[in-house]
């Protein structure tokens, strides 16, 4: 898509991978692209970093940050050539209204990730959406890296973790690491979820929670 569309936004729930997507495109297709430049979307002013980052980069200078902005914003619709712009983890509406100020009007291609695929949509990104893995994709996984067999018991692992790619690698890394069964890292893991959470009070999505277990 990205080589057809001006914006592209992946979009998908955490831990999905829509990070991990963006910089394998990346790497993958770099020599199609004069340059590569990477933003931490977190929050307003880590996107102003960026663009302030890529105007140091492009050379740029002006009088004060807002005419930088400018006239990065100028340069980069004025370039002939495709570059890619890469904007991780666009997750809040503030986020967009800066993107809404700063992204240039053409050229290609602007490569966001953010969990708001109707925001990202209202800037005119086409969003493809990221889904968790298959089951049997989860336990083929599993299964390879950590060269364990009994996809059984890969299954259960799977499905706990909710087939979520980020939380699967970091569970196969650590059984890789520590030797261990897949039941055994199970036990682990609940235990854990136990321990973390047994304060019914804290509230924290599914997802984050999971990807929060296998991190600890």
């Amino acid at each position: 898509r990205c080589q057809s569309h001006q914006r592209v936004a992946v979009s998908g729930l955490g831990g999905t991978g829509k990070t991990a997507l963006a910089l394998k495109y990346a790497e993958q297709y770099d020599s199609h692209y004069q340059f590569v430049h990477f933003m931490n979307g977190g929050n307003p002013q880590l996107i102003v970093d960026g663009f302030l980052k890529l105007a140091d980069d492009l050379d740029i200078l002006a009088n004060n940050v807002e005419e930088r902005l400018t006239a990065l914003k100028r340069q980069l619709d004025r370039l002939e050539y495709d570059y890619l712009l890469i904007i991780d983890g666009v997750d809040h509406p503030a986020i967009f209204e800066e993107l809404s100020i700063l992204l240039p009007e053409r050229g290609k291609c602007v490569l966001l990730t953010s969990r708001m695929p109707h925001q990202a949509k209202n800037l005119n990104f086409d969003v493809m959406d990221l889904t968790p893995l298959e089951r049997e994709e989860a336990v083929d996984y599993l299964v390879n890296v950590t060269e364990n067999s009994g996809r059984e018991e890969a299954a259960q692992l799977a499905e706990r973790l909710g087939d979520l790619p980020l939380a699967l690698a970091h569970a196969a890394a650590y059984i890789v690491k520590r030797r261990q069964s897949f039941t055994v890292y199970l036990e682990q893991f609940n235990k854990f979820n136990f321990e973390l959470f047994s304060d019914k009070s804290l509230k924290i999505g599914k997802n984050k929670k999971t990807i929060l277990i296998t991190w600890k």
